[in-house]
């Protein structure tokens, strides 16, 4: 989960070497939270860091050594923070991995999925998962076309985002919608079948709320994007877990970029320097 990202950091910092690539999945800006952590502890490689934009599979731990797959591995989005190292990430895992580039890594962080899906889907079915003991399937059970609704307007505020900063949306709502249907695509029977979310403190409200759709807002806020639909959406996951996601969640704020211009803002990402 991306609330780990600092402590990773932590524990990766003594064994960073110049030229590494450390490549997070699925980013969530976790790259700029290892950088960070890194400068803090005053490490002097240079590694390569990027995140992929979402998972790298499909999958689910089931067991000791026993992962179940829903889907097979496609080619995914990369992101290096700086852009500039992108590339050069790209042709260091050629042959491991089929990779594209991203624009940054607000971009590759903002187009995964599970921002526009998770936690709309999961508070709008809050009242069966309270009571299905861990077993709710949200793929299966959960996108009703009421459901289906609020995430394609979810996912109308981040591509307004999207279009202020410049970005390329890559919207996952055509694929969501052959998922929605249940007696169709036999092909995504196996992805339907992915358990979760078991709780309301699962990570599909805890991390969405405090990583993705916190950033969704707080760069909504900074560039007078309007998200309020979003901004309901971290007030009922608040309100429900006790949590602040908003106020300890990953924004503009937090990661040290409050008061750039869209410009400024970019070019960060892009070269590591305002």
């Amino acid at each position: 989960m991306a609330s780990r990202h600092e402590r990773l950091a932590e524990i990766c910092a003594p064994f960073v070497r110049d030229g590494q690539n450390i490549v997070i999945s699925p980013g969530n800006a976790g790259s700029l939270v290892f950088a960070s952590q890194f400068r803090k502890k005053n490490v002097k490689a240079r590694p390569r860091i990027a995140e992929l934009e979402g998972n790298m599979y499909s999958c689910r731990l089931i067991g000791p050594a026993k992962v179940f797959v829903a889907l097979p591995a496609s080619p995914k989005y990369v992101a290096a923070f700086p852009a500039a190292w992108t590339q050069k990430v790209i042709e260091d895992l050629k042959g491991m991995y089929n990779l594209l580039p991203a624009t940054n890594v607000f971009e590759a962080a903002l187009n995964t999925p599970n921002v526009v899906i998770h936690l709309a889907g999961s508070l709008l079915n809050t009242g069966v998962i309270d009571q299905s003991e861990g077993e709710y399937y949200l793929y299966r059970q959960g996108l009703t076309p009421s459901v289906m609704t609020c995430i394609e307007a979810t996912h109308a505020e981040k591509a307004s985002l999207f279009r202020r900063l410049g970005y390329v949306d890559r919207s996952p709502i055509d694929f969501l919608k052959k998922l929605a249907q249940q007696g169709e695509f036999p092909e995504l029977a196996t992805f339907r079948g992915l358990n979760g979310p078991q709780s309301i403190k699962h990570r599909y409200i805890s991390e969405d709320a405090s990583t993705g759709v916190s950033l969704i807002v707080s760069l909504g806020k900074a560039f007078d994007v309007q998200t309020p639909l979003s901004s309901a959406l971290i007030a009922l996951a608040s309100a429900i877990n006790k949590v602040d996601y908003l106020g300890n969640g990953r924004t503009l704020e937090r990661l040290g970029l409050a008061g750039l211009s869209v410009k400024e803002l970019n070019q960060f990402l892009a070269e590591g320097k305002e």
